[in-house]
């Protein structure tokens, strides 16, 4: 699962879904032979205006995406998903939040551990019943009341175009909004014609693939992802998109308040972005 190495900076990715990263390369109906889970988040609390989604790798990375609610916004539920690409297959923490003006109504934790080779569905729904309910550690609110956090493989179900729907509300079946998943979801004959791969910091070149980097804004051109700028006091000093803009300007002694400015002999340290002697 990629990770977003930049803590609190939660992106709005896209309308449809708070993050999807499945793209088995085939036709509508493919049965893909790789490993992934698709998270579905739904509600019966009419009152939330977002949903925050965080997601822990087994290494303690969280990369979390925030979706809006309301009668503008597509219909629930919203879905997640993620593609294994190596390392440990779990436990991946999922941590979804309901938030009304700003306050948070409602928390659902669920841990996970991918299936090697099946694409399957967690269902996470954030439930009235469970507004106040507190549950002993290692314990969540669901359908029943409070259970454990940890997923047994059973709760797991089959992904199909429609298996993220039928949760809270879900019809369970039917074309839907296009989503970037290598599926025809809409039913239209296409696969994925609603996204630019050019273009789209979400799906760069292709579907869930993400410009994020480390102190900086990301951009795609012409499908590949480049850094658009680096934020206060960092710098891109060595060149590389891979580790965003690595370099602290303030303490850098190799790139001292601007790339290339090195600290030497009586002036070694760099402090406040200046060479100096002491700090």
């Amino acid at each position: 699962m990629a990770v977003n190495e930049h803590e609190g900076q939660a992106r709005r990715l896209l309308a449809q879904t708070l993050l999807v990263a499945l793209a088995c390369g085939l036709p509508a109906g493919c049965v893909s032979a790789r490993t992934e889970v698709v998270i579905s988040v739904d509600t019966d609390i009419a009152t939330l205006d977002t949903i925050t989604l965080d997601v822990t790798d087994p290494a303690g990375a969280t990369r979390s995406s925030v979706a809006a609610l309301g009668a503008s916004e597509p219909p629930l539920p919203r879905t997640l998903g993620l593609a294994w690409n190596g390392g440990a297959l779990g436990p991946f923490v999922v941590r979804a939040a309901g938030t009304s003006g700003g306050a948070q109504q409602i928390v659902r934790i669920a841990d996970f551990t991918f299936q090697r080779g099946r694409t399957l569905v967690l269902h996470v729904d954030l439930l009235a019943r469970c507004t106040g309910v507190s549950c002993p550690g290692g314990q969540t609110c669901g359908d029943s009341g409070c259970r454990p956090i940890t997923t047994d493989p059973s709760e797991l179900t089959p992904y199909t175009p429609a298996a993220s729907d039928g949760g809270v509300g879900g019809d369970g079946g039917g074309c839907g909004v296009e989503v970037c998943n290598g599926m025809d979801d809409d039913c239209d004959g296409q696969v994925d014609e609603d996204f630019d791969f050019a273009s789209d910091i979400a799906n760069c070149g292709t579907c869930g693939n993400v410009c994020d980097f480390t102190h900086a804004m990301g951009m795609c051109q012409a499908g590949r992802c480049q850094i658009n700028g680096c934020d206060p006091g960092f710098g891109d000093c060595n060149g590389r998109t891979s580790d965003g803009c690595e370099s602290d300007s303030a303490t850098d002694t190799s790139n001292c308040g601007r790339c290339g400015t090195r600290c030497r002999g009586g002036s070694s340290m760099c402090c406040s972005g200046t060479c100096a002697g002491a700090c």
